[in-house]
C-alpha cells in the first residue's frame, strides 16, 4: 500500500533537523526526517525524508490593476498584500511610497508582486528635447537653454548641445526638462 506525503505524516514526530538545498534562489527547500510508528512490524523504527517548502510571508506591493508598458505608477494601481517573498525572485517593494512614480518596463498584470526588475525611474529628459541648463553655486546662478542628445533619468549624465555655440557638454539630469552642470573651480555647490 502506498501513502501520499500527507498520509505518511499522520502520527509522525518531525525532527528539527533539516537540510537546506543550496542554489535554489530565495525559495527555501528542506528535507525533514519523519519517524513514525508503523502499523506493520517489519517497518517499525523506519524514517522517511519528506521534502517541504518553507514560506516567509510579508506585506508587499502588488498591482491592484493592470499597468501598460511605460505608464507611471499611481496610488490607485497599487495595494499591499501578504505574499510568500521566497517566490519573489526579482525582489519586491515593502511600501507603496517606494513605487509611486516609477514606470513599468513591460505590461504588468493585475495582482502581480511589483519587483524592481519590472519598473524603472521615469525619463525626465528626452532626446531632442529643449532643456534648461542650470549652473552655479551659492554665490551665483546661471541658466541657459540646450538640446538633450540622449534620454535621461534623475542623476544620469546626458550630453547637451548649446544651440548658439554648438558646443556639447555633459550635464546631470536634475528634474523634468532640467539638467545641471558644475562650474569648474567653484566651491560650496
Amino acid at each position: 500500500m502506498v501513502f501520499g506525503a500527507a498520509e505518511a505524516l499522520v502520527g509522525c514526530e518531525l525532527t528539527d533537523e533539516g537540510t537546506r538545498v543550496a542554489g535554489l534562489g530565495r525559495a527555501e527547500l528542506a528535507a525533514v526526517t519523519a519517524e513514525a510508528q508503523s502499523f506493520w512490524p517489519s517497518e517499525l523504527g523506519t524514517a522517511s525524508v519528506v521534502p517541504v517548502r518553507i514560506q516567509e510571508r510579508r506585506q508587499v506591493v502588488v498591482l491592484a490593476a493592470p499597468v501598460p508598458r511605460g505608464a507611471p505608477l499611481r496610488p490607485d494601481q497599487l495595494r499591499m498584500a501578504l505574499r510568500d517573498i521566497g517566490q519573489a525572485q526579482h525582489g519586491y517593494y515593502s511600501s507603496i511610497e517606494q513605487a509611486l512614480g516609477l514606470v513599468s518596463r513591460r505590461p504588468l498584470p493585475m495582482d502581480t508582486v511589483l519587483s524592481p526588475a519590472s519598473v524603472e525611474q521615469p525619463r525626465l529628459v528626452k532626446r531632442g528635447q529643449r532643456v534648461r541648463i542650470d549652473a552655479g553655486n551659492r554665490a551665483i546662478a546661471i541658466s541657459a537653454t540646450g538640446l538633450a542628445l540622449r534620454d535621461g533619468r534623475l542623476g544620469e549624465i546626458v550630453p547637451v548641445r548649446n544651440p548658439r555655440s554648438e558646443r556639447v557638454i555633459d550635464a546631470v539630469v536634475s528634474d523634468h526638462g532640467t539638467v545641471r552642470v558644475a562650474i569648474p573651480g567653484a566651491s560650496g555647490q
